[in-house]
């Protein structure tokens, strides 16, 4: 009768291929195969090289079989497995541009994954509430002020055993000539938490007109409230409306009118 040793399970980086090493006795020929979807190098060779496929990456585990095949006239294959686990690369996005007036901060908003730790860095000389988080807050240094702005890179560490660290850039411009009381009067309208289960709030700020009209719609667009506020918005006065919804669970569109300004947002609810 053949016998067959696939190997001890192996640990590789997403970018590398897998290196086998398996024994055999007594067979005829050996072949290796999968459950997933890369491809064997030399397939019939006990030190086999297996290049895993998008869809192993995605699962982040394959298991591989030997099998050795009797030799005439014995009957009965035997197989062995083990498992292949791949590590993903680490992704990262540090977010989008930002300009500040002088004295502002930064509120970073940035998203990672696949990664053992993060670490924040700057071109100046302003500091993080915390480096290694991914939504700390940066405040500039007085260099940063001179240079009217600064770089921040977030960098995301592999877990073991890759070894590329993943990089993204954000550029802080300063503004010196806008005041932050200037800043703070754009017209701006937030919704949160998204997704919401009790209730959903509207902030908004910066504007003139007296009255906001808040619609609220279905996914087959279907009106499902609407709803007046009559109550003065200056330009420094934030309005925070508290939305109490029975709906069911899904996706609604809200659309918000102040005067002329329209504003929609998608949200979603969870019962």
């Amino acid at each position: 009768m053949p016998s067959a040793i696939a190997g001890t399970d192996i640990i590789i980086c997403q970018s590398e291929a897998a290196n086998l090493s398996g024994s055999a006795e007594n067979y005829s020929f050996i072949l290796w195969s999968t459950d997933g979807d890369g491809f064997f190098e030399s397939p019939s060779s006990l030190s086999a090289t297996y290049n895993p496929g998008i869809t192993d990456i995605t699962n982040g585990q394959v298991v591989l079989s030997l099998t050795a095949y009797a030799i005439n006239p014995c009957a009965g294959n035997v197989s062995d497995d083990l498992s292949l686990t791949i590590v993903k690369n680490p992704s990262v996005n540090a977010g989008e541009d930002v300009t500040i007036a002088k004295g502002q901060d930064v509120q970073m908003n940035a998203a990672a994954s696949n990664y053992f730790f993060i670490l924040w860095s700057t071109s100046g000389d302003g500091i993080f509430s915390n480096y290694n988080i991914l939504d700390p807050v940066y405040t500039p240094g007085v260099l940063d002020i001179q240079n009217t702005g600064a770089t921040l890179t977030l960098s995301a560490h592999p877990n073991d055993p890759c070894l590329n660290i993943a990089e993204d850039d954000i550029v802080v411009t300063i503004d010196t000539v806008t005041t932050i009381k200037n800043l703070y009067h754009k017209p701006k309208i937030k919704i949160f938490p998204n997704p919401f289960s009790d209730l959903l709030k509207i902030e908004v700020s910066g504007f003139d007109k007296t009255a906001m009209e808040i619609m609220i719609f279905d996914q087959n667009g279907h009106s499902v409230l609407v709803k007046m506020i009559l109550r003065f918005i200056s330009k420094n006065i934030l309005l925070r409306a508290l939305i109490s919804v029975q709906f069911k669970s899904g996706l609604y569109l809200i659309k918000i009118r102040i005067g002329d300004f329209t504003f929609t947002e998608k949200v979603s609810f969870i019962r």
